[in-house]
């Protein structure tokens, strides 16, 4: 057993999971939150055996770049009172840049794909905080190929110290079932009507205005079209207030932010899932969609390349191009049998790569790989 000490940005039902699993494997654990913003309610309670210690930017306050460098003194003081055997630290340009500063060793960098594929990227700040980050660690976690070819291109010397696992989901929670569906659509009233189901976070990151548009044009056009807008965000007040004002509330339901166990019989219920994220490792979303059975309309990016091939269990479409978006909408209804026969592969799919219990055993073996060192 080893002593953990795991750093991320806040509480989320992801890092439930990590924390959960890294539990039940016998490790000993604290967790650190960045950002008590970014600490989310609905999660889980934290997990039995995990000391959950106080966000290191406390709610209310920004937890940018800057702010890391705070960050990296208390990790020291953190460190020197719970004498971890390995600092599990990300996102990589912030909790693993203040853990690389904080010195100690062994350290593992996890990126959550944004990190790398975006924020890296975008600023140079960020950049050399990433590769800092990064050069420093003895290991690193990513969720999709493409964010190991990153990893890789920013510190060479990680090969072979990378453990690539989509994070994948209860396979015993994300799965077909007829009758529960049909209760859900018989509640909204679309028992005849082609759904379109999102559950991603409707801000511009995700492509929320993308889909708001196609949303508009499709249920212009196709009277049995249907769109279900699970989750909240920035956008979510536009998203309302512009289908009431094309009298479209019959055709869109905009729920906002739904407890996680409600969210499985939404996918049931779904036809076609949907999601325009500009950036994407390997959505979890995506992968909860294709257990359940569920053909899918994804944008067209590398991290969801590795999971869609067009026609055979959904559909790509460029980032932020509301006209091929909604031209695939069209498509999906048109053809009852080619949603069947895409959502059946798509169950198979992530039956064989998405089983979060399979693929958390590739951390194990890291932190056994790493801890041996």
């Amino acid at each position: 057993m080893a002593r953990v000490l795991y750093v991320t940005l806040g509480y989320t039902v992801h890092d439930w999971r990590f924390l959960q699993a890294l539990v039940g494997y016998g490790h000993a654990l604290w967790c650190l939150p960045l950002s008590g913003d970014a600490m989310r309610p609905e999660v889980p309670p934290v997990p039995d055996g995990v000391t959950m210690l106080e966000p290191v930017v406390p709610q209310g306050a920004r937890c940018g770049r800057w702010r890391m460098l705070r960050a990296s003194s208390v990790l020291r003081r953190v460190i020197r009172d719970t004498r971890p055997d390995l600092v599990h630290a990300g996102p990589v340009h912030l909790g693993g840049f203040a853990a690389a500063l904080a010195g100690h060793r062994p350290m593992l960098a996890m990126s959550w794909g944004w990190d790398v594929l975006h924020e890296a990227r975008r600023c140079p700040i960020s950049a050399a905080m990433t590769r800092f980050a990064l050069q420093r660690a003895d290991g690193a976690v990513c969720d999709c190929r493409t964010v190991e070819e990153r990893l890789l291109a920013v510190a060479p010397g990680l090969q072979g110290r990378i453990a690539r696992m989509p994070w994948g989901i209860d396979q015993g929670q994300f799965y077909p079932d007829v009758a529960r569906a049909q209760a859900v659509r018989r509640s909204l009233g679309w028992e005849e009507a082609t759904i379109f189901l999102h559950t991603r976070s409707l801000s511009s990151f995700y492509g929320a205005a993308t889909l708001i548009a196609a949303a508009r044009q499709t249920a212009r056009a196709e009277s049995k079209a249907r769109f279900l807008l699970v989750g909240d965000g920035p956008l979510q007040a536009r998203a309302e207030a512009e289908f009431v004002r094309d009298g479209m509330s019959d055709a869109v339901r905009v729920l906002g932010a739904v407890a996680p166990d409600q969210l499985p019989d939404y996918f049931r219920a779904a036809d076609v899932y949907v999601s325009m994220a500009r950036i994407d490792g390997t959505s979890i979303s995506l992968l909860e969609a294709m257990a359940s059975g569920l053909p899918v309309i994804v944008s067209d990016v590398p991290g969801n390349r590795e999971w869609v091939t067009p026609s055979i269990n959904g559909w790509l479409v460029r980032p932020g191009d509301s006209r091929a978006l909604a031209a695939a909408f069209r498509e999906a209804m048109a053809d009852g049998a080619a949603r069947a026969a895409m959502g059946r592969a798509n169950a198979q799919v992530a039956a064989e790569r998405a089983d979060w219990s399979k693929n958390v055993q590739q951390l194990f073996t890291l932190y056994d790989q790493v801890l041996a060192r």
